[in-house]
């Protein structure tokens, strides 16, 4: 079993919704293999991140539909901000 398909298998049998589900199987197709083993390392640490990240990744499509780049921008500050609590935090 290749990257991406391990981690569409953890992110299927995660108690995620179905529409989160999709949103993810888009994200893994689209992504660069570092990309998925990255967050395959990130689950492996973090067996409950996958919220984490599924919130955070949904976060990222809201700010990209901003209009208003400087409102883009400031969106995209406060998540990645968001991202360095959480993985300093250690959940």
């Amino acid at each position: 079993m290749n990257k991406k398909e391990q981690l569409k298998k953890i992110v299927f049998d995660s108690s995620i919704l179905e529409d989160e589900k999709v949103l993810w199987e888009k994200f893994i197709e689209a992504s660069k293999e570092e990309d998925v083993i990255s967050i395959l390392e990130f689950l492996e640490d973090n067996p409950k991140g996958i919220d984490f990240l599924t919130e955070n990744l949904q976060e990222k499509i809201k700010a990209l539909s901003k209009k208003d780049y400087f409102e883009k921008s400031q969106d995209f500050a406060k998540i990645v901000e968001k991202e360095k609590e959480y993985l300093k935090e250690g959940k």
